[in-house]
């Protein structure tokens, strides 16, 4: 029962977290231009499909990877599938603030 609700609990946390990091990087790379973007998958979708639909796509399959994710989690409650889920809640996190830092002190937040 903790366990599920820890889940619930970061599942709602990353997906804030994916719109923040969407939204930080179409501010820094329409700023500073692609090479900003340190994913090289995210901006090779930039650079094909555009800042703004590249960063949808590339959010939306995200959001569909943190669900399935999820599931997973609430199905089996495994240790190790916890471990991994608030992992990548841990990563996400330092994305964000590393964003936000770079942006803020660029003034352009």
């Amino acid at each position: 029962m903790i366990k599920q609700r820890i889940a619930n609990i970061l599942l709602i946390i990353l997906f804030i977290l994916q719109f923040f990091d969407g939204y930080f990087t179409y501010i820094g790379v329409s700023h500073y231009g692609i090479e900003l973007e340190g994913n090289p998958l995210m901006r090779q979708m930039i650079d094909v499909f555009g800042v703004p639909f590249g960063l949808i796509l590339a959010k939306s399959v995200g959001i569909i990877f943190i669900y399935l994710m999820y599931e997973t989690c609430k199905q089996y409650i495994s240790t190790i599938m916890m471990i991994m889920f608030f992992a990548l809640t841990s990563f996400y996190m330092l994305v964000v603030i590393t964003w936000l830092q770079f942006l803020l002190e660029r003034g352009l937040i």
